[in-house]
């Protein structure tokens, strides 16, 4: 059996959205060349921001483990991440075209995957995250040197009809080249992304607006075990004394919301913090407090937000 690379995954904020930035853009540009249309491009692209989503709930045993290999019954169970990822994505009603790439994107060409499935009974679309899932592991996540484009290719080549399609890798093979992979250096990959994925805006009602802070506050909770259901909770109970003391609905409707958001700024704290055994240091007791400061940055990208985020960054 090949070795799956779960052993020395990081789960740092950074390497998280980094690793999905890049997966988003290599399989943006595999997508290209194989044809589909820009409107599967654009999803294909989505796709790849979300596709290890479903870790979230299994990174506990990475954040215990450290670098330190995990045994047989744990990678087992941290193979489940693509069905997790499927569950996530389909209950925020994201695309058949999204969520079946994300359930399907570990399946192996020669058919060793997690569902057994051979190329031929996987969609396009999933062959490609999962080919650009593995290179960027291999590449050892947004370090595009000639050094890792050379161990990338060779391991495509390697691997070529054993972990990915002969057609996959073709493509990626004519599509990349050193100098195009070298180009896309860390401190340019996310404005490349944001050209590939038009961010539009667009008016919500409430119940959407709910929908998306449940979401997050769904991730912001699982990024730690001790956090649990503590953004939903204090939603929810700012919601109820809210109205206890005479608000107006739309007031209320901003408490939850506000609640619901609070934490999203321990999005860029590492759980190295949120989860120490110990007592802080001066300088992690500092970084943990920014937290609500990021919660500010954050939220201020939402237009009309300016009450939700005062009141979910000043908690």
């Amino acid at each position: 059996m090949k070795k799956t690379g779960y052993n020395i995954i990081q789960f740092s904020l950074s390497k998280e959205l980094q690793h999905g930035m890049m997966v988003s853009i290599l399989a943006g540009e595999l997508a290209r060349k194989a044809g589909l249309s820009e409107e599967q491009c654009h999803e294909l692209s989505i796709a790849g921001l979300l596709h290890d989503i479903g870790k979230l709930e299994m990174a506990k045993y990475v954040y215990q483990k450290g670098q330190k290999p995990l045994t047989i019954e744990e990678i087992k169970y941290v193979r489940l991440h693509p069905t997790l990822g499927y569950a996530i994505t389909s209950q925020n009603h994201y695309s058949d075209f999204i969520i079946k790439s994300i359930l399907y994107h570990h399946e192996n060409a020669d058919g060793t995957g997690t569902f057994g499935k051979r190329w031929d009974e996987i969609p396009l679309f999933a062959r490609i995250i999962h080919l650009c899932d593995m290179v960027d592991v291999m590449g050892n996540s947004c370090d595009f040197s000639g050094e890792s484009w050379i161990r990338a290719k060779e391991y495509v080549c390697r691997n070529r009809n054993i972990l990915f399609d002969s057609e996959c890798a073709d493509a990626f093979l004519e599509v990349f080249s050193e100098e195009n992979f070298v180009s896309m250096s860390q401190d340019r990959f996310e404005d490349e992304l944001w050209k590939k994925i038009p961010r539009d805006k667009r008016d919500c009602d409430f119940e959407t607006c709910k929908g998306i802070a449940d979401f997050f506050a769904g991730i912001v909770d699982y990024k730690s075990e001790f956090t649990g259901k503590h953004s939903l909770g204090v939603a929810k109970k700012a919601a109820e004394l809210a109205e206890y003391m005479g608000y107006s609905q739309a007031d209320i409707e901003k408490f939850y919301m506000a609640g619901a958001l609070h934490d999203i700024g321990k999005m860029a704290i590492g759980n190295e913090i949120l989860e120490k055994p110990g007592r802080l240091t001066d300088e992690e007791f500092s970084r943990m407090k920014n937290h609500a400061g990021y919660t500010y940055m954050i939220l201020s990208e939402v237009k009309d937000f300016d009450e939700v985020r005062d009141w979910a960054a000043l908690h």
